[in-house]
């Protein structure tokens, strides 16, 4: 297991807070589209009322993903200005660097989300 040094810690920092601001991007905007874009003003009968509900859906569904990514990635943050960034929550041992790469804001190493 490849454990994280303070320069893989930055580099994990820079990348979450890139990530942040994308985010923060993308929930503005499905914010702002559901805003101005309510299909269910548009229905005209049921099939219309239907497709404009599942439509809504998809959409509530995408910004509340969209914000839970963005919780875990603030998390990560606190995590690194703590220092106790890249420890798993379950079994405290380090998250293998590898994981953090492709997944910086894991909280899990692997053998604990397997169980999960």
């Amino acid at each position: 297991m490849v454990k994280l040094n303070k320069k893989d810690v930055e580099q994990l920092k820079i990348k979450l807070i890139k990530l942040r601001e994308h985010l923060l991007s993308a929930v503005e905007r499905e914010q702002n589209f559901a805003k101005t874009n309510n299909p269910l003003k548009e229905s005209r009968d049921e099939g219309d009322f239907g497709q404009g509900t599942l439509d809504m859906e998809i959409e509530v569904s995408s910004l509340e993903s969209l914000q839970n990514i963005l919780q875990l990635v603030e998390r990560a943050l606190r995590k690194i200005e703590k220092g106790t960034y890249g420890i798993c929550e379950q079994c405290r041992r380090p998250i293998n660097k590898a994981r953090l790469e492709a997944l910086p804001y894991a909280t899990l190493c692997m053998e604990c989300q397997k169980s999960s």
